[in-house]
């Protein structure tokens, strides 16, 4: 293996100093426990780096198994088993995490980006393939559940269409895991939404 030269990969040196200090502050005692994993729940979220659901979250290593994907997404054709189902399934069925949460947040560059593309978006993208329905659907229901939209700017009315099309996409999100039987029908799987505070909604939708 080669020897890298980290005065020349700045982002590379803080990286690794950063894991230096972690890892020489584990105690013998957390490494034989983290041999162990046991996850206390399974978090499918967004791959977005401001919303890292263990800080969220307050847990330690081993407490959740994390499976993230720009979009918070789980491919919707039932037939096609994607990295995110077979990573949920490993959780469920093999470490036995007895719960899975599916969750979005607010301000979502995937959300924001499909919304921008809906006229237009390549189908052969996963990406907009499976986050454009909730696009579609919330600019449905938005569109008919006000007559104050009119005065809306399109920046204002798109924050709103967005922000409700992340919850309608986590509720696709779950039913995609659901209707593709990777996980036993009693794995309760709860909704959630985190806002711009870091102040998470729990939701329970299957």
């Amino acid at each position: 293996m080669n020897n890298l030269d980290y005065k020349q990969k700045p982002i590379l040196a803080e990286l690794k100093s950063n894991n230096e200090h972690y890892s020489k502050a584990l105690s013998k005692e957390k490494l034989e426990d983290l041999k162990k994993h046991h996850p206390k729940a399974t978090i499918v979220c967004c791959s977005d780096s401001r919303f890292p659901p263990e800080l969220i979250f307050a847990v330690e290593e081993g407490e959740l198994f994390v499976v993230r994907i720009a979009g918070n997404f789980v491919e919707k054709t039932p037939e096609i088993l994607d990295a995110q189902k077979v990573s949920i399934s490993y959780a469920v069925n093999h470490l036995h995490s007895p719960e899975v949460i599916v969750m979005g947040h607010y301000g979502c560059g995937a959300i924001n980006l499909t919304f921008d593309e809906i006229n237009n978006y390549d189908s052969s993208n996963p990406l907009f393939r499976n986050i454009a329905p909730a696009i579609n659907k919330a600019i449905n229901e938005v569109n008919k559940s006000s007559s104050e939209l009119a005065s809306k700017s399109p920046t204002e009315l798109k924050h709103i269409i967005c922000a409700h099309a992340t919850k309608l996409n986590v509720i696709n999100t779950i039913l995609s895991i659901r209707e593709s039987n990777i996980i036993p029908e009693s794995t309760q799987i709860i909704g959630a939404i985190c806002d711009e505070n870091r102040v998470v909604d729990f939701f329970y939708n299957n």
